[in-house]
């Protein structure tokens, strides 16, 4: 089955975040908002805790934290209600874009739209932009990094209950992002630092290690915190899912 992802960005500060994704799979277009919101054209469909969904082609299931989209041949969407989103696609999918061609080869993961190699992500993500300006990619990179978030990531990524995932998952990455993002952040209350950990997180758990006391281990913020921000800052709803 053909899908498509489309995701949507914003500015945010000195630099840029995703703001919501759009998944395109079996005739169904449904918009993933901040939240925990599922949008079908205009209409909010139901999200629980714990309680499972068929809409047409898609399966979805919130669990608290995460809102999982599953389709195809076993391909999910993992969003976090806010910023954040992972594309997980089974072996047999064949790819393009962002996820690379799929072909289990990490040498030409950073194949460009022009079909020719890049060595950074950024030079990579910006041209699979469907605007072609690089902005939003050059403001990240040129976010001014301090040492205090520098330490403030660190801490997190190299939490001894972290450690153990850094041979399965490489954390250089994540931790430079986590420096970025930690710097331009402006929300009151949000914790830039562990909203990066929690994809650095999914990924690990992809892979099969188990990190499921992550926040009281690195005492990130609550759980029962992190929904109330996300539903507070997310887009308006009469009945939201926590």
């Amino acid at each position: 089955a053909q899908w498509f992802v489309y995701g949507r960005f914003t500015t945010f500060g000195d630099a840029s975040r995703l703001e919501t994704i759009t998944v395109y799979t079996g005739g169904s277009a449904l918009e993933l908002q901040r939240g925990w919101i599922i949008n079908n054209n205009g209409e909010k469909l139901e999200v629980t805790v714990g309680k499972e969904y068929q809409f047409d082609q898609i399966t979805y299931q919130f669990d608290g934290e995460t809102l999982t989209l599953r389709f195809g041949q076993g391909n999910q969407i993992r969003w976090n209600g806010f910023n954040g989103a992972q594309i997980v696609t089974s072996p047999e999918s064949r790819t393009c874009g962002l996820c690379g061609n799929n072909n289990g080869e990490e040498a030409d993961d950073f194949t460009s739209r022009f079909r020719k190699q890049v060595e950074s992500a950024y030079d990579f993500a910006s041209t699979w932009g469907l605007r072609q300006s690089r902005m939003c990619f050059k403001n990240e990179l040129e976010v001014e990094i301090s040492a205090e978030a520098k330490e403030a990531c660190s801490a997190l990524f190299f939490n001894p209950y972290i450690l153990r995932c850094h041979d399965t998952v490489p954390v250089k990455d994540y931790e430079l992002a986590c420096a970025r993002s930690y710097a331009s952040n402006t929300y009151p209350g949000w914790r830039a630092e562990c909203n990066l950990l929690q994809s650095y997180v999914l990924q690990c758990e992809t892979r099969g290690q188990n990190l499921s006391q992550w926040r009281d281990k690195t005492q990130c913020t609550p759980l029962e915190d992190v929904q109330k921000f996300t539903i507070e800052n997310g887009c308006p709803q009469e009945n939201p899912p926590v």
